[in-house]
């Protein structure tokens, strides 16, 4: 009889445990708005780096603990941050789950990137307003006016 209550415990509890919810590992991000000037005038004052560019490269690597994707961007305009450079590595996680942004070699995309303040280097993830340039026109007119109105500033 103690055998088969034995039994009978552990697979009760196996069951439990197979019912009750996972732990998801996904990414999180604020929505931006659908009107680019304003989806804009969110993401630009925390981005030290807007620029658009090809992406030359995409190397998986680790930095620090986490696993983290290099990518080389050569710069072809920019509106923030970048200077004389032509072109840039930036870091970002290496999955979506760990809210990476999924870069594809030869591809062009507007970059919202931040700068590491450890490293120095820039980073963007997911949750940044990236995209590809081709779906991304509405959003180089507003980027081109904030642009315009902060060099109007003193």
């Amino acid at each position: 009889m103690k055998k088969s209550t034995s039994r009978l415990q552990a697979l009760l509890l196996a069951l439990t445990a197979a019912a009750l919810p996972q732990a998801a590992l996904a990414c999180s991000c604020l929505a931006y708005p659908a009107d680019e000037a304003k989806a804009v005038a969110m993401a630009w004052p925390s981005a030290d780096a807007v620029f658009l560019g090809e992406v030359t490269a995409v190397k998986p690597g680790t930095l620090g603990l986490g696993r983290w994707t290099s990518v080389t961007v050569e710069i072809h305009s920019v509106w923030k941050g970048v200077t004389d450079d032509t072109s840039v590595v930036i870091k970002t996680p290496s999955n979506s789950a760990a809210c990476g942004y999924p870069f594809r070699n030869g591809e062009t995309y507007v970059v919202f990137a931040e700068r590491n303040p450890d490293s120095g280097g820039l980073t963007t993830t997911l949750c940044s307003l990236n995209r590809r340039a081709r779906d991304a026109e509405g959003l180089m007119r507003a980027l081109d006016d904030a642009k315009r109105a902060e060099q109007r500033q003193p």
